[in-house]
Order: structure tokens, then C-alpha cells, then sequence
């Protein structure tokens, strides 16, 4: 049995992705876990050689709540076309009302009524931190995203939309805190091949844009809290749109600030 992808024909049976029958016959699926598509004989599931789907990443939506709650909810936020394997992944910052003293970690986040995963957090030695969540959420074009934290924080958020990823545990996740005066941040990870991302920074007492250098990286957020607890969140999406995997260095920068965080996960 052979499939034509328009260019050429390929051997359907050079291998079985899976026995015990499938129906109905004749039918196509993506297996959203290998990254291939596969086609149905009436026995079982054949991979078909040649067609590959790679992960892609698109920036959604932000906001920003400068009033100090436990429990903070962001309406109407827009998680994209709807999609079975989708990814809405949230770069959050925040900083504590009380600002002179350390931000501790979220209790939980949920996306569009899901319970969220955190991929990776970090905090200043004072008052800012930034973290990562994410969960599959197959249904819905916009939802509602709650933060629920020990302290009354205020926050910013960014929110991504990832489809065909291999897994939607990150492959590789960083960190990195100042705790003080400093311009710049980094994180390090093992990007793979056609592999996406989103990396998140925050500064306290900043009113200066931050800027973010690497390879593959594009920004897309940059949001000022104000008041008492004010707060610089800044987000952006990598893509490794080369052929093989590669560790690659993303910095957030700025011309002030302190007690800064910075974080950065990828998926394939």
C-alpha cells in the first residue's frame, strides 16, 4: 500500500504505529504524541513516512491588575482557535502589596476552568517573581484565567497558544533572580529541533522598556504596573527553526531596576 503527499509515494507499511484493529478503514489521524500522521488499514494504525507536523506558538493576549488580591481573575482573555492537543501556556509576574518583602510562590492557577501546571518559577531575594503555567485546553476561543497566591499581589500576565507539540510537559525549563541592582538576566535551555517557547522577566522600580536578545526570540509584552507596587512584566516567544537541537542564552535587559526574575520553558 503505498500514499502520494504530492511529490512522491511512500510504502504505507514500512511501520505499524499500533494493532488491534482501528476503524473505520481508510481513515486519517494525527497522533499528536509522535508528531506524525497515520493512516487506518482495518487492522491497525500505519505511519505515514514523510508528513511531519511541527509545534508552533502564537502570542494571544495580555493584561495587567494593579490592585493587591489573593485571588485575581482575568475575564474574556483569548486563548485562540479551539484544537485537541492545544497548549494555552501563561508567563505571569507579579510582586507582593507589602513590596519590600519576597514574593512567595502561587498556590494555583487555572486556565479556562483547567488546573494549570507550573513549568517553572523564580523569585528576587524581594518583591518580584515570575513564573510559567500551563494546560491543555481543547475548547473555547476565550476564557478566563485565575491567579490564586498566599499574598495579595499585584500581576501582569501573557498569554500563548501552542499546537503539535510532542508532550505538553516543557522539555527544558530556567531560572535566574537578582537580589539587587542589576541590567540584565538570563536563561539558558536545550532548545530542539523546530522547538518553541515563551520566556518571562520583571524588574521592580522600573519604568524602562525591557528589551530581550537570542536567537529565534521575538517580543511581545511589555506591561508597566503602577502604584505602590509597581512593577515591570515583559514576555517573548522563542522558536529554534533550525534542524537540530541547540542550548540557546535568552536575556532580558533594561536601564534600571532591581530585585528582577526571569524564566524560560520550551516544548517539542
Amino acid at each position: 500500500m503505498e500514499w502520494c503527499n504530492g511529490t512522491e509515494l511512500f510504502n504505507m507499511s514500512i511501520e505499524v504505529v499500533g494493532t488491534g484493529g482501528c476503524t473505520p478503514e481508510g481513515s486519517l489521524t494525527y497522533n499528536n504524541v509522535s508528531g506524525v500522521y497515520e493512516f487506518c488499514d482495518g487492522s491497525g494504525w500505519l505511519e505515514i513516512p514523510g508528513v511531519v507536523v511541527d509545534p508552533s506558538i502564537n502570542f494571544l493576549d495580555s493584561g495587567k491588575n494593579e490592585v493587591g488580591t489573593t485571588t485575581t481573575t482575568y475575564n474574556s482573555i483569548g486563548f485562540g482557535t479551539a484544537k485537541d492537543d492545544r497548549i494555552v501556556a501563561v508567563a505571569i509576574s507579579y510582586r507582593k502589596t507589602a513590596s519590600s518583602t519576597m514574593a512567595s510562590p502561587l498556590n494555583s492557577v487555572t486556565i479556562g476552568g483547567v488546573s494549570a501546571t507550573q513549568a517553572i518559577a523564580a523569585a528576587a531575594s524581594q518583591r518580584t517573581a515570575s513564573s510559567i503555567w500551563y494546560a491543555n485546553v481543547p475548547s473555547g476561543t476565550t476564557g478566563t484565567i485565575v491567579l490564586n497566591s498566599p499574598d495579595a499581589i499585584a500581576s501582569a500576565i501573557s498569554v500563548y497558544r501552542l499546537i503539535d507539540v510532542s508532550s505538553s510537559t516543557p522539555n527544558d525549563t530556567d531560572s535566574s533572580g537578582s537580589t539587587g541592582t542589576v541590567n540584565t538576566l538570563s536563561n539558558t535551555v536545550n532548545i530542539q529541533d523546530k522547538g518553541v517557547g515563551v520566556c518571562s522577566a520583571a524588574n521592580a522600580n522600573d519604568t524602562d522598556t525591557i528589551n530581550w536578545s537570542g536567537t529565534g526570540i521575538t517580543k511581545n509584552t511589555n506591561i508597566q504596573n503602577a502604584a505602590s507596587n509597581d512593577h515591570q512584566h515583559s514576555s517573548a516567544l522563542v522558536v529554534n527553526s533550525g534542524a537540530s537541537a541547540a542550548n540557546r542564552t535568552y536575556t532580558a535587559s533594561w536601564s534600571g531596576g532591581e530585585y528582577s526574575s526571569q524564566v524560560c520553558s520550551v516544548w517539542r
